[in-house]
């Protein structure tokens, strides 16, 4: 019980009654106000409360009551984490267990999410007269990239029409200087991606503030629908990428998982999806009409076309479609063509939709080569162009910086071998080539830049016959390495062989309900979770339909779009 003597004119007698079953705890008194803490954690004030003082604050989300004090008009609530919501304070099971903050940081581990993510509200309308700015304080320092991304519909279609972003104060990226449209009807987005250490260096004791602005020749008049957003987010030190309870650094830590480039991040988390044009580690799919020279894309998250549309540039006369890959390493796919009559290769950087910058590759390639694919060969991020010699065999590559080609020169002869495909298949950020010679065995180059490093027979794996095709490489499973899938020719069956290196791990049957009258179109990460997925298309239809993967198991599937048939995806 509570009793009060002495001067108790300001109510202080008037003792709030208890519910069944409940005491009170403690008590404390300041001026003329009570409180005690109630034996359910909550505390309760009275006497002079004119001020507000019996309105305790909420207990927030994932916290506990742990102290409370009273001042002289005002009172103060302390309330103690508690993330898993088990009625125990963290700090005491992290006492009790070490174990579970491996990374000292005060925090229970399985609770981090190691992701901040901060976005501005949608400005509308939006012109040079008015500013989107998105800002959080008291961040932590960035482990790789910050993603920022920047949403517009606007008046961005002549020139001198653009945006501006600023990040604490300094101008960072000048954005839609070509390319932008006027008042289309849906957003146009572009990433952009800020190098951690140029991110640290620059917060203000931990803020951040990025601010959008218009050039003064984009107007309001000419958009009246206008309207802009951004949002910036990045990985912390207690991130947790591939979602075990345990933070990476921790993991990185004791050796159980790779970081080859030595940047904080898990390899397996910083694979940027191949395919991905919008840049939201996301794969997309490319499209291609030879009858009209267009391009198109369709932005994905998961199953769900969220957007997309025709680039701002089509095929010039006389070159056709050669490849697809991230020339210039700015984690959004880029776009090779070749003129089989001059020989002449020419590229597309793309942003979205958008070409950003397009010209011609120095050098000429005869007609009768053959272009392989378009694949990182040096492990520097900047995807490279691989050929081969319809005459010799021999195959070569061109080692690319954007439309620049630094080096070129020959990898190795393919004397009655048969190309299966390319791909990481050891995990060390070069790409590798698969062969199949006359006896049906599979065989491997494992590459460093234009060297073979190691090549030989799959281990593991024996003959495979002609009545089954390969049908892309991609990794399956999220080690971080390609794995290969076969398709069987006469029934349709869809078999996967789980690689490392030169061996193959394990492998089994995907599938024998997939008739042939749909085809393996595309291997993209639709979800954005490290493991390729798979694209099917109706031949005769031309609809769409996908399946999100887990290894050889597929967790959902369903229809995605149509697309009528002259239209064909160009995804690797």
């Amino acid at each position: 019980t509570v009793q009060v003597t002495g001067d108790n004119s300001l109510l202080q007698q008037v003792v709030p009654a208890l519910g069944v079953g409940q005491t009170y705890l403690s008590l404390r008194a300041h001026g003329y106000t009570i409180g005690a803490r109630r034996s359910d954690d909550v505390p309760v004030v009275w006497g002079n409360t004119s001020n507000d003082l019996d309105i305790v604050p909420a207990t927030p989300i994932s916290a506990l009551y742990a102290d409370f004090q009273l001042g002289l008009n005002f009172a103060g609530v302390m309330f103690t984490r508690d993330c898993n919501i088990d009625g125990t304070p963290d700090l005491a099971q992290i006492e009790a267990t070490p174990t579970l903050d491996c990374n000292g940081d005060l925090r229970i581990d399985s609770c981090e999410t190691g992701v901040s993510t901060i976005e501005s509200s949608t400005v509308s309308p939006f012109s040079s007269a008015s500013t989107v700015t998105v800002t959080a304080g008291d961040l932590p320092n960035a482990v790789g990239d910050v993603t920022v991304e920047v949403e517009v519909k606007a008046d961005l279609g002549s020139p001198g029409e653009y945006l501006t972003l600023t990040f604490n104060g300094q101008v960072i990226d000048y954005i839609f200087l070509q390319g932008g449209a006027n008042c289309p009807a849906s957003f146009q987005k572009e990433t952009i991606f800020l190098p951690s250490a140029m991110f640290n260096s620059m917060l203000d004791e931990g803020s951040a503030t990025f601010v959008l602005s218009a050039s003064t020749l984009v107007s309001v008049t000419e958009c009246p629908t206008s309207a802009a957003k951004t949002s910036f987010n990045y990985l912390y030190d207690s991130a947790d990428c591939n979602d075990n309870g345990t933070p990476d650094s921790c993991e990185l830590a004791s050796g159980l998982i790779a970081d080859i480039n030595l940047d904080g991040i898990p390899d397996t988390c910083q694979l940027t999806p191949i395919g991905d044009l919008d840049g939201d580690r996301m794969g997309d799919v490319a499209w291609f009409n030879p009858a009209s020279r267009q391009f198109s894309v369709w932005f994905m998250s998961g199953l769900t076309r969220t957007a997309g549309g025709l680039l701002t540039e089509t095929c010039p006369t006389g070159f056709d479609f050669g490849g697809i890959g991230d020339l210039d390493g700015d984690g959004r796919s880029d776009i090779v063509l070749r003129n089989l009559t001059t020989g002449a290769v020419k590229a597309l950087l793309l942003a979205g939709t958008v070409v950003v910058e397009s010209g011609t590759v120095t050098g000429v390639v005869p007609q009768e080569y053959r272009l392989l694919g378009v694949f990182d060969l040096d492990h520097d991020g900047n995807d490279d162009i691989l050929w081969k010699s319809g005459t010799t065999g021999k195959v070569y590559g061109w080692l690319m910086h954007g439309l620049i080609k630094l080096a070129s020169g020959e990898i190795g002869p393919t004397t009655g071998l048969t190309y299966l495909g390319a791909g990481d298949l050891d995990g060390d950020g070069d790409a590798d080539l698969l062969w199949r010679n006359t006896s049906n065995v599979v065989s491997g180059w494992l590459l460093n830049g234009l060297t073979i490093q190691a090549q030989g027979d799959i281990s593991g794996a024996g003959p495979v016959f002609s009545d089954w095709a390969p049908s892309g490489l991609g990794d399956m499973d999220g080690d971080g390495k390609a794995d290969l899938l076969w398709r069987n020719t006469s029934t349709g069956q869809l078999n996967a062989w789980f690689m490392n290196g030169l061996t193959k791990n394990s492998g089994g049957t995907i599938t024998s309900a997939v008739g042939l009258g749909y085809n393996l179109a595309a291997l993209v990460d639709l979800d954005g979770d490290s493991k390729s997925d798979i694209v099917w298309r109706n031949t005769a239809s031309g609809d769409v339909n996908g399946w999100l993967m887990d290894g050889l198991t597929k967790r959902s599937g369903a229809f995605i779009r149509g697309a009528s048939l002259d239209w064909r995806i160009i995804n690797p």
